[in-house]
């Protein structure tokens, strides 16, 4: 099955900061301020994979260390969102 969510959906997590089999719901997220105008996400769900990836309204240019730390902030956030997925043995 793959499932495609839109900026405003996600998983969310149950109290306790980790799912359980039977906690997995879909949910609206809240409604923030839009903080990436015209950007478009698009996000894939299936099996053991979680694909992200942004269009953004205008080119990127950045050199190699700036690279290397959007990346490194990119990742830290999907841990954040990810995390509650992972049980405390790993």
């Amino acid at each position: 099955m793959v499932l495609s969510l839109k900026i405003s959906t996600g998983w969310i997590c149950n109290g306790s900061d980790r799912l359980s089999s039977n906690t997995w719901r879909l949910s609206v997220a809240l409604e923030t301020k839009c903080l990436t105008p015209d950007a478009n996400f698009t996000t894939i769900i299936s099996g053991n994979k979680v694909e992200s990836k942004v269009i953004l309204p205008f080119q990127i240019e950045l050199n190699e260390e700036q690279a290397e730390i959007l990346e490194k902030l990119i990742h830290n956030q999907m841990e954040l969102v990810l995390r509650c997925y992972f049980n405390e043995s790993r």
